[in-house]
């Protein structure tokens, strides 16, 4: 592929392999075993990108759908052991429109449905031509004028379900592509509906978060759940277990509904016990439980950032890293899983982040020029340490020194760099400051233990050498008077900056290229 990643994917029934396409022109699906090994490849596909892809019930044929410019919809008997992909070809035709989902008749597998860009539903089946098999497309018609379709699911019967943009769920029927019968309303409150069916119900979930349960006979409501989302965040996605469902929002957040009992197919019968109330734990809690009840447990079990990342720090001790967002949060990563270890939210947007080099500290920038050392040694309780409020505009970079028991802490809207001291205990005072020749910090490293390098937007390269590690008692201020403040002039803002304890490397924008300067 050329790297652009992977437009669409699809597991086979049996789970023991899966097919994927990656995007760019020239698509080529891949089916591959379970351990990701290519078992199979088929070419022309698509002319620039798969857009979505769907087994037969028994896994023994393969739907692809095309996207721009051809639309093109082939079904290929894709273990047929041949000498060229062409002969896998079983049928193939012209969509009507682009298409954003499709999946077969579970009872049929001459016959599909499919759902547009633009919302509009077709039933396509296979049809005997003059020349062979070719594709025939028709166009469901919307229950009302002004509604149109959300989303649509087969059950194992070859039953056809379908939501739409009102919030009610109707009975399609695929011999005259027409929603028949009475709806049943899921939302009242204009989020948009989708459906996915299962052996005993159909499971609805909208957009702001609801959950519900339908008997598969009776149509009866058995069941609701409300995952409390952040305002102006929404469900984007749902997966369903053996006894969980999975929900992604739009914030990155990932929820685990974990159900404690078989859920009632419909109305509730005497033996059966109704849901006890809920009990709210923390609906803002970034890791762990949200609420319960007697049938559910909901957690929230991943988060990511909501916005651009500011600044990444690694945490080798505790084998994680850590990653400041613009959304304000903090967050701790797995460094062998990439699994979400724990988040902190903060009262402000983060603009920079650095760890400390043996112990569980993270220091922390924002866009209100406060700076605070915080604790993540209990990633459950993550505290401050120390904060402190050093500039008027946005901090923008921090840096501890190589024994972590200085912390340099710059902001591209002040000429002052400050200096932060870490004692043994974890405690934290601000030992003093150095005045730059001009404002716009935005790199910062350290050569030796007392002398700190400064560059960014001033096209200068600042060394402030003598950096005390406590404050002298006689000190009227704050300003280090005693500190040196060296400075060479280069021809561009400085992009990049690494230190050592020979000298100083740094990319340099206008001349697009590393220079090497000795101390």
């Amino acid at each position: 592929g050329e790297g652009l990643g992977v437009g669409a994917m699809v597991v086979h029934p049996n789970r023991d392999c899966f097919a994927y396409c990656e995007k760019g022109q020239g698509a080529v699906v891949r089916v591959c075993d379970i351990q990701g090994r290519t078992t199979r490849r088929i070419e022309g596909t698509a002319q620039i990108d798969v857009d979505t892809m769907s087994f037969t019930a028994d896994g023994s044929a393969l739907l692809t759908v095309a996207g721009l410019p051809d639309f093109k919809v082939t079904i290929w008997d894709w273990q047929k052991d041949v000498g060229s992909s062409e002969e896998m070809q079983l049928v193939s035709g012209t969509a009507p429109a682009k298409l954003k989902e499709g999946s077969f008749n579970p009872v049929n597998p001459d016959q599909m449905c499919f759902l547009g860009v633009d919302n509009t539903l077709y039933v396509c089946n296979v049809v005997a031509g003059a020349s062979g098999p070719e594709l025939e497309f028709e166009k469901f018609s919307p229950p009302s004028e002004g509604v149109t379709f959300v989303s649509f699911s087969w059950t194992a019967a070859g039953m056809l379900y379908c939501t739409t943009s009102d919030g009610c769920l109707w009975l399609a029927d695929p011999q005259t592509a027409a929603p028949v019968g009475e709806s049943v309303v899921i939302s009242a409150e204009g989020a948009l509906c989708h459906v996915i069916a299962t052996s005993r119900h159909l499971v609805c979930w909208c957009s702001d978060g609801v959950l519900v349960w339908l008997g598969l006979e009776s149509l009866s409501e058995g069941y609701r759940v409300k995952v409390p989302l952040q305002r102006g965040d929404r469900l984007v996605s749902v997966c369903l277990g053996d006894s969980s469902v999975f929900a992604g929002a739009h914030d990155g957040s990932i929820f685990q509904v974990a159900l404690l009992q078989e859920i009632p197919d419909g109305n509730y019968r005497d033996e059966e016990e109704e849901p006890s109330p809920v009990t709210l734990k923390d609906a803002d809690v970034l890791i762990g439980e949200v609420q319960c009840d007697s049938h559910h447990r909901l957690f929230r079990i991943a988060l990511s950032h909501h916005g651009p990342v500011t600044g990444i720090a690694p945490l080798p001790s505790m084998g994680c890293f850590a990653s400041a967002g613009s959304d304000g949060v903090l967050m701790l990563w797995d460094t062998v899983t990439g699994a979400t270890v724990a988040a902190q939210r903060c009262a402000r947007s983060l603009t920079h982040c650095a760890s400390h080099p043996t112990k569980p500290l993270v220091c922390i920038g924002d866009a209100n020029g406060v700076v605070s050392l915080l604790d993540v040694g209990a990633p459950a309780r993550i505290r401050a340490r120390a904060t402190f409020k050093l500039f008027q505009g946005p901090v923008s970079v921090v840096s501890f020194s190589h024994d972590g028991q200085l912390t340099a802490v710059g902001s591209s809207a002040s000429p002052q760099l400050y200096f932060l001291h870490t004692d043994g205990s974890g405690g934290c005072t601000v030992v003093g400051f150095a005045e730059l020749p001009a404002p716009g910090v935005t790199h910062l490293g350290w050569t030796a233990r007392t002398s700190v390098v400064a560059a960014g937007r001033h096209s200068l390269l600042c060394e402030v050498r003598g950096v005390p590690h406590a404050r002298p008692e006689d000190a009227e201020g704050l300003e280090l008077k005693g500190a040196t403040v060296a400075c060479v002039r280069v021809q561009g803002d400085v992009t990049g900056l690494a230190t050592s304890g020979a000298g100083v490397s740094c990319t340099v924008q206008g001349e697009r290229k590393t220079l090497v300067l000795s101390k």
